[in-house]
This record gives structure tokens, sequence and C-alpha cells, in this order.
């Protein structure tokens, strides 16, 4: 069954080539939302009580009946259930899906990164009251693109509109032109909200770290673009953000973001798994913990409740 599969395969060297949510995506069918309630996959179940949730950099599946004596599950969990399989082979099976080498084998992150479902789009222009209350000639600046069509790769073919229809829905183009990659943003949707190919060093506002540091030695590290451009262009705070709460983000960034700020700053969502998640990094990275501990998600729900003057306020007595 495994014949040809690269040996010495570790489970970091899947969770830094290809997203947990997209191995969530091919493996149970489900592309993780944390707001979200679900069914469980495993029985008979007549109201959504599980969820997803990240611990310790893995994206858990949480079963709330602990199904087989097991609550949380890994995407390494679920491939071992269904396939009746070793966590070793399950490493196998997704190394060959998804075409992943053995990273400390090779020097270049080009190498490392090998092959991954393309996402390609077309735009058009943004109208003046959208989603992120900025012109469009800013955002498209930023790379953030009001998707007219897209095609993903799959199977050797290019499939149009895959997921959700964007003359249907409201479909972001998040583009990160170093590597090419795309992360597709459906904010009407509660079902597969996102779509992606990135990992860990498309880092939205890498690029800006060095103007960043030239007016301000202060820089806030938030959860999403959405959090980001509003903390940049709404609040005036220098701000870059992780393609989620469950990232970390690479070593030698982490090192030169050390080298030019005195202070870094953590600003991820005001509940639970926020919280975990914050501290988990802070931890790891020696940054400063910034909760707003008030009755909104994240900062950009704060300033569409509060404005941006109460929520400068709020920060700043953080």
């Amino acid at each position: 069954m495994f014949k040809g599969c690269r040996p010495n395969i570790n489970y970091t060297d899947i969770i830094n080539s290809v997203s947990q949510e997209d191995l969530f995506l091919k493996y149970l069918g489900i592309y993780p939302d944390l707001n979200k309630n679900y069914y469980s996959p495993f029985r008979h179940d007549r109201s959504p009580g599980c969820r997803f949730k990240w611990y310790n950099g893995l994206l858990y599946f949480v079963e709330n009946t602990m199904f087989n004596k097991k609550l949380y599950w890994s995407i390494f969990d679920i491939i071992q259930y269904f396939n009746g399989c070793s966590f070793k082979e399950s490493l196998y099976i997704i190394s060959n899906d998804f075409d992943i080498k053995r990273q400390t084998e090779f020097v270049s992150r080009k190498n490392t990164i090998t092959k991954r479902p393309d996402i390609r789009f077309t735009f058009k222009k943004w109208n003046d009251n959208n989603l992120f209350n900025l012109p469009g000639g800013i955002l498209e600046k930023e790379l953030v693109y009001l998707v007219d069509d897209y095609w993903i790769s799959k199977e050797d073919e290019y499939k149009k509109n895959y997921i959700h229809n964007p003359k249907k829905t409201t479909t972001i183009a998040y583009y990160f032109p170093k590597s090419n990659h795309v992360k597709l943003y459906f904010p009407e949707q509660f079902d597969y909200r996102w779509y992606s190919n990135c990992d860990i060093h498309d880092v939205f506002g890498m690029d800006m770290v060095d103007y960043y540091s030239s007016i301000d030695d202060n820089l806030i590290i938030t959860k999403s673009q959405k959090d980001r451009l509003t903390l940049n262009y709404h609040l005036g705070y220098q701000s870059i953000a992780l393609q989620n709460e469950g990232s970390y983000l690479p070593e030698d960034f982490i090192n030169y973001l050390k080298s030019i700020f005195s202070k870094i700053y953590l600003l991820f969502d005001n509940d639970v798994s926020g919280i975990e998640s914050s501290k988990k990094i802070s931890e790891k990275y020696n940054f400063n913990e910034l909760y707003l501990d008030i009755d909104t998600k994240d900062i950009y729900d704060t300033v569409q409740k509060y404005g941006i003057e109460l929520t400068k306020k709020i920060i700043i007595e953080k």
C-alpha cells in the first residue's frame, strides 16, 4: 500500500509544507472554521456539537462525545482511523498525496515546498462600500483583490470557481507574489470560508517591516489581513499578520524582527482560542501579549462596534 513512499518524513515536514486546513478539507471533507460547530463524521449525530481548535501548533477536530475515548483528533488521527493505519503510515499517505520531501534534506525553501494546488484568479474593481472600508487603490496596493473568477488546479486540470461562485458571493484573494501563493476568502459563507495554498512564509505585511521600523519601534502581530489592515489604516499601528492563530513565523524572520523593533505585541482574537494561541506564541518568541478583554471578537469587530477613536483609547489603556 505504501510502496514508493519517502522515508523519514516527520509531522513537522507535513505541517510546514501544507496548511492543516487543506489537509482536513482533503481527508475529512471539511474546511475548518473555528467559529462554527460541526456534525461528527464518526457516528450518527443529531446536532452539531463538534468544533475545531488550535493547540501547540496543531489543528484538532474536537469530538464532543469523546468518540473511541478520544476528544481531540489531529489530521493524523483522522487518517489513521479511516485508513486503519499507523501514525507513520499516515505521514506517508500525506507525503505521497502532496509530494512532500524531507525538509532537512534541502537547503533552500524553493525545494522544500514542491507541489501545491495552484490558484489563479481574475479580479474586478472594488466598490467604495467594501468589507475593509478602504479605497480600492489601497487594497490593491496591499495585494487584496475582489475576485471575478478563480481556478484551482485539481488532478492535473483547473476547476473554475471550485468552492463558491464569486458571481453569487463576495470572494476576496490575498496574493503573495514572491511565492505565487493565494488565499481565497469567502466572508459571506459559513462552510469552506477559506481556501489557501499558503504556508508560514507568507506573512501579511512582511515587506513593510523595514519601513515600519523607520517610523516606530513597536510592532503588532495579529492573525488576519483584515485585522492588520484595520490596525494599519484605521488605527495607525504598524502591524503584520500570520496566516492564522495556529501559525508560527520563520525563525530567521523572527530574529530580524527582534533586531529592528524594541517591543513586539501579539493581538489575537478575544476568545479562548485566541488567548491560548497568543500565550503559546508569546512564550515561544518572548513577545508581549495584548488582550482587549471586551465584548468583541477581534480588532476589526471592535472598530465596527465602537468606532476608531474609542478603539484607540482601549488599545492605549491596555
